[in-house]
């Protein structure tokens, strides 16, 4: 009898694992902040209507804590705007990175404003308040008014790393407080839609009716790139990023996933969600 009991408990064991096994290789789980998982979960639909024999599952999770999962075997996919930092966990060349999405910021005017293209360095002026006329960068002369997101949001994040402090020491100047903070995109659009000596910046290829985007180049002798859609043609717009996924296995399903995200239907279905295509040299970043 204790053998017969024995043989039970070695089969249920054995059922279990091979269950555990089967199920690292039917499913893929994803961690990611809540702005990176808009563009993942149109993906998500489409693969499962086509695969449904890979079940994915998203879960909403900090980009740090989701790094530790991802060196742990918590989960296979970590959506990250870098990759790891420091405290995750993850040794050097452990995570493979693959950049699947890009997102930009747009800086528009009032259709009404005769400017239409501005260097970065007319851009740091303009937003720090050094440049307070339109007059000085080739406009017609009235006070320049700004009007940006929250405080705290990933735009001026963004911003502060990548036009006040590029180098990664702390910058002397920012974005000044003559800046107007509204809470949502929609309101930067309205006002700057009714204001004549406006400029407005918020995420996304979004141009609505009444903005006229700018286009921007890194220095005056640079071309200038118009920021909306296909028209990026690569990472010359100064205000483009990308996001990654970051793995660690490289399990059946997983590279199924990516490789289906990189495609041209997958990549094209970012448009309707404001984010970009990747293209190759995103890869390299």
């Amino acid at each position: 009898m204790r053998e017969k009991g024995f043989v039970f408990i070695f089969f249920i064991f054995c059922l279990l694992a091979l269950s555990e096994i089967y199920a690292s290789e039917t499913e893929v789980l994803i961690e990611g902040s809540e702005k990176m998982l808009n563009f993942v979960g149109p993906w998500v639909d489409k693969f499962q209507q086509d695969n449904p024999g890979i079940a994915i599952r998203v879960s909403e999770r900090k980009e740090k804590e989701g790094f530790v999962d991802l060196v742990s075997g918590n989960c296979d996919i970590v959506i990250s705007r870098s990759g790891p930092k420091p405290g995750s966990q993850a040794k050097a060349g452990e995570i493979n990175k693959t950049a699947v999405a890009a997102e930009g910021i747009t800086f528009a005017v009032n259709p009404n404003n005769p400017v239409s293209k501005l260097t970065v360095s007319e851009l740091r002026d303009i937003l720090s308040g050094k440049i307070i006329n339109w007059e000085e960068v080739g406009g017609s002369y009235g006070e320049i008014t700004i009007y940006g997101p929250q405080v705290n949001s990933w735009v001026n994040n963004f911003i502060k790393e990548s036009i006040f402090n590029p180098s990664g020491a702390e910058p002397k100047t920012g974005i000044t407080y003559r800046a107007i903070n509204l809470s949502s995109d929609a309101e930067i659009y309205q006002q700057v839609a009714g204001d004549p000596r406006a400029i407005g910046y918020y995420s996304g290829i979004y141009v609505p009716a009444g903005l006229k985007a700018l286009s921007v180049a890194n220095d005056a002798s640079a071309e200038y790139i118009y920021p909306v859609k296909e028209k990026i043609p690569d990472n010359r717009y100064p205000f483009r990023r990308s996001f990654f996924f970051c793995t660690k296995s490289a399990k059946p399903p997983v590279r199924l996933f990516i490789d289906r995200v990189l495609s041209k239907d997958y990549q094209e279905m970012l448009y309707a969600y404001g984010f970009y295509p990747v293209k190759a040299d995103d890869q390299s970043n």
